[in-house]
Parts: structure tokens; C-alpha cells; sequence
């Protein structure tokens, strides 16, 4: 299984993404890149909740940069 969930604002920027892409070797298979240029590791217990993570996660983004 591959995937890719991008986040991507008005502006073509990206505050937020999660793949499972192998070139991030030291963080595991499963992680996550923000906007300032971390990438850590997510702990992957399956689709659905990894589905939840990013939407829970885009909506605090969304919520903090129009408050």
C-alpha cells in the first residue's frame, strides 16, 4: 500500500503532509513533513487512523492560521 495526504493552502503552500514514501530511512517508512521542514515518524495502527491523525491535524492548522 502506498500513500500521500497533502494539506495545501490557498496561497500553494504546504503546512502539512503524511506518506510512506521509503527516502526518509531514519524516521521509519510512516511519517509526516510540516511546513517548517521536520519529518518524523508517525506510528501507522492502520488506515482509518491514520486518516483521523491527518484530518484532526489539518483542522488545528486551519483553526490556528484564521483565529
Amino acid at each position: 500500500m502506498k500513500y500521500s495526504f497533502q494539506y495545501m493552502d490557498a496561497d500553494g503552500d504546504t503546512p502539512l503532509r503524511y506518506d510512506n514514501a521509503p527516502h526518509h530511512r531514519d524516521v521509519g517508512r510512516h511519517h509526516r513533513h510540516t511546513h517548517a521542514g521536520e519529518v518524523t515518524k508517525l506510528d501507522f495502527t492502520g488506515l482509518a487512523d491514520l486518516i483521523t491523525d491527518f484530518q484532526a491535524e489539518v483542522n488545528d492548522i486551519h483553526d490556528r492560521r484564521t483565529n
